[in-house]
């Protein structure tokens, strides 16, 4: 009996010595599983952001570009020949009344620029909290030096520029299609001064 005792003490030691390597094990892959868990959010899906940021940006750019020409860029090319067949009005006129288009085209132009330039900054803002918090991870679950950079001053600087170029291109596209719009009425007045 007493031999019996002393195999299952050999065992529960040769046991425990297995048990304490799965342990390790076990504790690694923890903090792996921490470490993916707390990475994803933190800096997956502010890179995620980031792409989704500058794809907008890139659509929005070309749908703009190709609006703003369309419309203040057609009425432009269509007003010399349409005002020609409707109206005797002389040159000047004419001249005048392109003014609002090319006002509208300016505008429009100025509006997409800034529409890029905040989807661009809301891209690198991203990006910004996205290499941070990589470093802050790896530095809580591997020991790696943190390197955190302050990126206070930065940060705010992106947001503010982000709201800023939001309200210009707000602004902007709101004066492009008034500027179309008085275009159209200059268009109006002039055919219809003609006529009386």
């Amino acid at each position: 009996m007493a031999n019996l005792g002393g195999d299952a003490t050999k065992t529960d030691e040769k046991t425990s010595g297995k048990n304490q390597h799965w342990t390790d094990d076990d504790r690694l892959r923890r903090i792996r599983e921490m470490f993916l868990a707390e990475w994803w959010p933190t800096v997956r899906m502010a890179a995620g952001r980031a792409d989704d940021a500058r794809r907008h940006s890139v659509a929005y750019g070309t749908v703009g570009i190709q609006a703003a020409l369309v419309l203040n860029g057609g009425a432009l090319g269509a007003l010399p020949a349409t005002i020609g067949a409707l109206t005797s009005a002389p040159r000047a006129e004419l001249a005048y009344s392109a003014i609002p288009f090319v006002l509208g085209i300016l505008a429009a132009g100025i509006s997409v620029l800034f529409a890029y330039l905040n989807f661009e900054w809301h891209a690198q803002l991203e990006d910004l909290r996205a290499d941070n918090g990589a470093r802050s991870i790896e530095h809580m679950y591997y020991g790696a030096p943190a390197n955190l950079v302050d990126t206070t001053a930065k940060s705010k600087w992106y947001e503010s520029a982000i709201e800023r170029s939001q309200i210009t291109s707000v602004v902007c596209a709101i004066l492009g299609f008034l500027s179309f719009i008085a275009g159209a009425g200059l268009f109006i007045s002039i055919v219809l001064g003609s006529h009386s």
